[in-house]
Order: structure tokens, then C-alpha cells, then sequence
């Protein structure tokens, strides 16, 4: 009368592949005792009774212990890293203080304007007890300052004044005309994402830093778990069934290179058709493999490391998460992945390296090296860039930019020439072009001939002009759907955020017709926008909001590539050998060489 979970054939075969996985053996060779017994199996309570009938005490004690056992998972709970702070001061006058003194200095002085944005950031940032990431972030990047380690922003966190304020981003979101709401949206609770670009070779001693500032038993870098997909399931199986390396080779290389991007986009928990059908086809006596490979799928393979994610606890991280020493560099991670781990409220900091700010730090130890009378640090090399070179806007014209960090493939370096890129702001908007969603369009080639003066610019409202004339009617940054949204239709800034990211996963559905009509109506009521063009408009922002690229990352990539290239134009030996040194970027180091 009781169900017997008892192994099939199948799943005993399959148990036996993955131990042969996990000790580098065959199914041919493995022995039995590394398996598991075969009642090792949870038994359910009837037999449990039966099998214990003479031990009434024992069968009593496991009731106990079980009562005992409380859980509580405090998911969705902020856990938020304690911070330092001067006597008497909390964290939101400290980050308020640091943020006027920062804006003092990058201003001169503290306009109507800088004070409003100010004080709505900073009203945003208390409510959401968000101070924290701030100051620990500041820290950060004080002491890769200090110790020469160059660094930049990237991502949405440059539409910040107040991290600009803080020294965390170089672009000024006032003259961009930056969003606060598109990096932090006080209508999504999540924390922030402040990503920070570091020299790849310096970024380890920055990491160490926040290790040793903040506690070895309150910091650890993210985990990821890399799964099983189809090229490593049957490499791994295949292996494990004895087959010979260049065996597993050829079946590995007729598999589908997409597949897997098919299976995550899968709606509703539906697999796409399996990728080994057509070799169950083509390879009949190897059935078993591709049903052991195909069981695995998704399987957790290994654990593995983050590439930049280091979170901060407030107390000891093990009362949240469980951690393990990585196999590589010997740093603490986390055993849980990043969405588990944000979902426990712990804010991850990414401090990313990129071998074109390594580049750029090498050319500056250079220079310094030899002019120390004229640099005191290489850092102070780079600081002295200056925004308007002649020289160097040549070259940028002329695509003459090999080597330069994001402007150096050729399709860039012919975006450059097109456009006739000459500062950091056409080299921001050659960013936001040179992209699949611009490129496939037709949108690149309609903003090169209107830059060109050879099509005249055209909007499909008279409103629109004001919002999208500086570049030439065309959408390119994300922040301009916000603009269109909230200027024309009378969103706020937090509701045009959280339409510009519910276009980006468009869905017919029936929220995006009531967002729809909201736009559409409220164009026409606010501004004076017929129906028909009103659709129109929202057509436009919706096949935009796909692809598009936010003005605050390509304004921090345009700061290196500046730099790139002013570097490349006044120390060209150097700027080469860094490349060499550093294994170039997009090209092979015979180009470089060449």
C-alpha cells in the first residue's frame, strides 16, 4: 500500500554518469562503492514506523528536534553595510555634506539648479536608506586614487549628481542632461547598481581594499553557478562513456550555437525542440549518451566567481549567506548565485576590469616616469587630458583611433569618419550607433545624412524638436524616451522609467495597451498631439526601446576612448607598447605590430 521510490534503470544509469563526471572516471570503470546504496532513498513516515517500532523513544526524539527547528529566510529584508561616520553625524548629513563640498569644487559655486537636483537626490537616497552604497563606493575609488589605480564609471549611475558630486562619475549629468530617475527609480525598491570600470592588473589591490577596510568576515565576492548547457552536457557525458577526445570534439560541433539564448527566452517553462535530435539521428549507438546529456541540462556544473560583484554585510556574512574559498585566486565568494543573493537584501558593488583603462594607466606611468618635475602622479597625467585637442579630434576624424578603447573595429572607425567625430560628445553619440537596433534600422544612416546636410530633419510633432534635435530627430539614448514620455505626455520621471524598461520587454499584453493609451491620450490633452501621431510617437519609443543605449554609459566610454586617443596621439610609442603588453583588444598583435 505504500509507494516505493525505489531508483529506475534510467536514473541509476544517470547516477552512475554523473559520479563518473564528478570523479574523472568512466561508467566502465567507476566502482560501486562511490555510488549510493540502493535504499538510499527518503522513506516515507509509514515505513520509517515500521522499520523502528522497537525504538517508540527515537521515533518520539525526531518529532522533538524537528519542533525545535525554526527557519526564517528574511527575504526582501535591506541589508544595508555599516559605514563609518564622524561622532554625532548621521549617514544622510554626511553623504549631504560630502556632496556639497564635491559640488563646490566641480562648480564653483551652488546654482538654484545644482541645489534643487541635490536636494531631490538626496531626499530619494534617505528614503530608500541607500546611503550607504554611496559612501562605501567614495571610499573605494578614494583609495584607487590614492594608490594610482585609474578607474571610470559605466552604466546608469553617471545620471547621478550626486555621485558626480562624490568623484564616483566623471560625466556631468547637468550638461548631458542626465536623468537621476533612469539610475535610481524611488518606484522599484531594489538598491542601485553602481558599476566601476578598473585597470584589469591594478583591480585586485582595490578589491583586497574593501576585504581589509570593511572585515574578511563581512565581505565576499559574488558566486555565479555555471549550468549545464548542451556543448558542455555532452562533452562531460561523452567523456564519462569512454568515447575518445576527438570523438567528443565532433559531436560537440554539430550542435546549435543558439539553442540556449532560444531556451532562456522560452515563455511560459516551454524547451525549445531538443538540440540532440538531429545526432540521435546521425549516431544511433550513442542513444544513452545524448539521454544522460539531455537529463542534465540546467544541472549545476560548477561554482564559479563573478567577474567584478563583492558584496559588504553588516555583520558576519555567514548569518546570511555561505561562503567558500574560490579554487583560483583564493578569495572568499559566495555560495549562492547573485539573484539569491540580492533577493537576501545584500547589495552587490561591481568593480569591473578593462584592459583599456590598463592601457591608458601604462602610457601614464610612462609619461610620469619620465616628466616627474611636470606630473607628480600618472593618475595626474590622465587628470590633465584636456577636453578640446585639436590633434587629437584630427584623429578621431580620420578613424585613425587602432588600438583606442571602443572606437578602434572598423565599423566604428568608419562610424567615426562618417560622422566627423571630433569631441567626447560625437564619440558618445558614434557609441550609441554603432549598434545592432541603429544599424539594422536604418536609423545610423538617416542621422550620418542629416548631420551631413544632405536630409533635411524631420519630427512627426513640432514637440519633438526641442527633445531630439541634438540628434537630429533620431532616438539614441535611453534617457530620450524618458524625455519624450514625461515632456509630451506628463509622466513622471519614475513612471517614465518603468515604461522605458516594460518597452524593452515588449509585451502586447494588456499592460502595454493601458500604457499605451495612457501615452496617447495625455499627448493629446497636454500637448496638443493628434491621435494618429501620437500612436506613431509610441510606435517609434517602442521599437527604440529594444536596443538603445543609455547616454550616461556611452558618456563614460567616450571620457577612455578620448583618453584613448589623446594618448595615441602624443605618446605613440608608449601608447603602442601598452597595447603589446596588455594583448591588444580588438585585433590580433600582428596588427598592432604592423
Amino acid at each position: 500500500a505504500h509507494p516505493v521510490y525505489y531508483q529506475t534503470t534510467e536514473q541509476a544509469r544517470l547516477q552512475k554518469t554523473l559520479s563518473a563526471i564528478r570523479l574523472n572516471q568512466t561508467v566502465t570503470t567507476i566502482s560501486q562503492t562511490t555510488l549510493a546504496p540502493a535504499d538510499a532513498w527518503f522513506m516515507p513516515p509509514q515505513i520509517i514506523e515500521e522499520r523502528f517500532k522497537e525504538f517508540p523513544e527515537a521515533l518520539r526524539a525526531t518529532m522533538e528536534i524537528a519542533e525545535r527547528c525554526h527557519f526564517d529566510l528574511p527575504l526582501g529584508k535591506s541589508q544595508m553595510p555599516v559605514v563609518p561616520l564622524p561622532e554625532g553625524v548621521t549617514a544622510a548629513q554626511h553623504l549631504r555634506d560630502k556632496a556639497t563640498v564635491g559640488a563646490i569644487e566641480i562648480y564653483g559655486e551652488i546654482t538654484p539648479q545644482i541645489q534643487t537636483r541635490l536636494d531631490h537626490e538626496l531626499e530619494v537616497i534617505s528614503h530608500m536608506g541607500f546611503e550607504p552604497i554611496f559612501l562605501i563606493v567614495e571610499d573605494i575609488l578614494n583609495f584607487a586614487r590614492e594608490t594610482g589605480v585609474p578607474y571610470s564609471s559605466r552604466g546608469s549611475a553617471a545620471s547621478s549628481l550626486v555621485a558626480h558630486c562624490l568623484g564616483i562619475t566623471s560625466p556631468d549629468p547637468l550638461r548631458l542632461n542626465l536623468y537621476f530617475e533612469r539610475f535610481l527609480n524611488p518606484a522599484r525598491v531594489t538598491p542601485p547598481d553602481i558599476d566601476t570600470d578598473l585597470c584589469s592588473r591594478r583591480r585586485d589591490s582595490v578589491i583586497q581594499h574593501v576585504f581589509d577596510t570593511y572585515g574578511t568576515d563581512k565581505v565576499a565576492m559574488v558566486g555565479t553557478i555555471n549550468r549545464y548547457r548542451p556543448r558542455s552536457a555532452l562533452a562531460d557525458v561523452a567523456k564519462a562513456y569512454g568515447l575518445e577526445p576527438a570523438k567528443v570534439r565532433e559531436l560537440a560541433n554539430q550542435l546549435p550555437h543558439a539553442w540556449w539564448a532560444r531556451f532562456e527566452e522560452s515563455e511560459d517553462g516551454e524547451d525549445p525542440p531538443s538540440p540532440f535530435a538531429d545526432l540521435r539521428t546521425a549516431y544511433p549507438a550513442y542513444q544513452s549518451i545524448f539521454d544522460d546529456a539531455e537529463a542534465i541540462l540546467k544541472l549545476p556544473r560548477h561554482l564559479s566567481m563573478h567577474p567584478g560583484g563583492v558584496i559588504v554585510a553588516p555583520d558576519a556574512l555567514t548569518d546570511l549567506v555561505p561562503v567558500m574559498n574560490s579554487g583560483g585566486k583564493g578569495v572568499v565568494i559566495t555560495q549562492l548565485d547573485l539573484d539569491s543573493v540580492e533577493a537576501l537584501g545584500l547589495v552587490k558593488i561591481d568593480l569591473l576590469g578593462i584592459r583599456g583603462l590598463t592601457v591608458v594607466g601604462d602610457v601614464a606611468e610612462f609619461v610620469q616616469q619620465s616628466k616627474p618635475e611636470q606630473y607628480a602622479t600618472p593618475l595626474s597625467v590622465l587628470d590633465s587630458t584636456p577636453s578640446v585637442d585639436e590633434a587629437t579630434s584630427t584623429r578621431i576624424e580620420k578613424g585613425e583611433t587602432i588600438g583606442c578603447f571602443q572606437i578602434e573595429s572598423p565599423g566604428m572607425r568608419g562610424t567615426l569618419r562618417e560622422i566627423h567625430a571630433r569631441t567626447e560628445d560625437d564619440i558618445m553619440a558614434a557609441l550609441a550607433l554603432y549598434r545592432p537596433g541603429p544599424l539594422t534600422g536604418g536609423l545610423k544612416d538617416a542621422f550620418v545624412r542629416r548631420f551631413k546636410g544632405e536630409e533635411a530633419v524631420r519630427h512627426l510633432h513640432p514637440a519633438l524638436a526641442p527633445l531630439l534635435d541634438e540628434t537630429f530627430g533620431v532616438i539614441l539614448y535611453q534617457e530620450q524616451v524618458l524625455r519624450i514620455a514625461n515632456e509630451l505626455a506628463g509622466f513622471s520621471l519614475a513612471e517614465a522609467d518603468l515604461l522605458r524598461r516594460a518597452m524593452s520587454h515588449f509585451d502586447p499584453g494588456k499592460k502595454m495597451q493601458e500604457l499605451e493609451r495612457k501615452f496617447v491620450n495625455e499627448a493629446q490633452a497636454r500637448s496638443s498631439i493628434p491621435i494618429e501621431t501620437g500612436e506613431r510617437i509610441w510606435e517609434m519609443m517602442a521599437a527604440f526601446a529594444g536596443y538603445g543605449f543609455p547616454k550616461a554609459h556611452a558618456a563614460s566610454y567616450a571620457r577612455i576612448g578620448w583618453r584613448s586617443a589623446w594618448c595615441k596621439e602624443y605618446f605613440p610609442a608608449e601608447f603602442m607598447a601598452a597595447v603589446l603588453a596588455n594583448w591588444g583588444g580588438y585585433y590580433s598583435q600582428r596588427v598592432y605590430l604592423s
